[in-house]
């Protein structure tokens, strides 16, 4: 896929060879919204996506906040090895029992850009991933996701602001460094946040968004959680 052009997308980070191919170059995007997230359910994976029998790796439970953040995390991991793994989506249709479209990606590119283009810039991670709110995240001085800024080797401070927008009830907005959760937002409105903050930056980091919404058109008891990230 590689030698032709393609994109080449993991469907998680927990998949097992996905290390050693994205440290070989071979991984464009690590889904972060894949289709263990189905329309107004979640799909449970507990035998496979654990990574069972891997010491040190966490198990992790059949609730929609732990299906989260088993994706998250194992794609925190990989960029905390100092790759540069764009989001990617996608929803399995056909495979899965899931509409074409519902987990996807919006990508940064010019009006009049080929799908060359396109690809390009996701790759880059010029985009953000969702089945639900959007969310737009910028620094003061204008930098969006996938952009790199250059700091000085003493380091120094970034200003972050955020931006949340739902049709559905926002539960919890989060900005993370590095991994870790920096800054939690609190919505004006049950479908809107707009957050700002300051972080200081005094080694090699990276900046991502997340936010989650509780889906009040869930049709069974599985959960009541859809998931989106933003790097």
């Amino acid at each position: 896929a590689k030698s032709v052009g393609g994109m080449v997308h993991y469907q998680g980070g927990w998949s097992r060879e996905v290390g050693l191919d994205a440290l070989l170059g071979y991984v464009d995007a690590v889904n972060v919204c894949n289709n263990n997230f189905h329309m107004h359910r979640f799909q449970p994976r507990k035998r496979y996506s654990n990574l069972l029998n891997v010491p040190g790796f966490p198990i992790y439970e059949n609730t929609p906040e732990a299906m989260m953040r088993m994706n998250t995390e194992t794609y925190y991991r990989l960029l905390n090895w100092g790759l540069k793994l764009a989001a990617g989506a996608a929803s399995g249709s056909g495979a899965k029992q899931t509409p074409v479209g519902y987990n996807r990606a919006y990508v940064r590119v010019d009006e009049k850009a080929s799908i060359g283009d396109f690809f390009s810039a996701w790759a880059a991670g010029r985009n953000f991933v969702t089945n639900g709110p959007m969310l737009f995240l910028e620094t003061t001085s204008g930098e969006k996701p996938g952009d790199t800024i250059a700091f000085p080797a003493k380091g120094g401070k970034i200003g972050v602001k955020l931006t949340a927008l739902a049709n559905q009830p926002l539960t919890r907005i989060e900005l993370v460094q590095n991994g870790r959760v920096v800054k939690t937002f609190s919505p004006q409105s049950a479908k809107k946040a707009v957050g700002f903050t300051e972080l200081t930056i005094d080694r090699g980091s990276w900046i991502a968004a997340r936010c989650v919404v509780e889906d009040n058109l869930l049709n069974d008891e599985i959960g009541r959680a859809s998931c989106r990230e933003r790097v």
